[in-house]
């Protein structure tokens, strides 16, 4: 007996296009799972602490970022010291923090002396998470 193609339930396509499909739609279906996956990573940020520190007649800063421990070894006297960029009316500069017996002291690049021995807590602190990094091409 001969079907014709009005009693099939998808009498326009082939079978070449329903196993196409079925492969497409189960490929797609691959390819969400994985981009969920994607999507679901285990993103925990990291929360530093940020310090700034302004001198001069408020028209030069700059900032660093320790994590929470070492601020708290800090503020006890750890010696620790950290190259960082400060600003001085819109110009760039090379700056160099340096802490000792809970004071700071931050020099330039030219032996200046911006701060010397300023108490930690003079320091404007703020708590910072990272931001989630962009995924680059390379990353699956």
């Amino acid at each position: 007996m001969i079907e014709d193609n009005k009693s099939r339930s998808h009498p326009e396509k082939s079978i070449y296009d329903l196993i196409m499909e079925t492969g497409d739609a189960a490929f797609n279906q691959f390819l969400d799972k994985k981009k969920k996956k994607l999507n679901q990573t285990n993103y925990n940020p990291r929360t530093y602490i940020e310090l700034t520190a302004w001198w001069g007649n408020s028209d030069a800063q700059s900032s660093i970022r320790v994590s929470r421990r070492k601020w708290k070894a800090i503020k006890q006297g750890l010696v620790f010291s950290k190259r960082s960029t400060g600003w001085y009316e819109g110009q760039r500069q090379s700056v160099v923090w340096h802490f000792s017996s809970a004071e700071l002291s931050i020099n330039g690049e030219e032996d200046e002396q911006f701060i010397v021995r300023q108490p930690v807590e003079d320091l404007i602190v703020q708590i910072v998470e990272s931001k989630q990094r962009k995924k680059s091409n390379n990353d699956v």
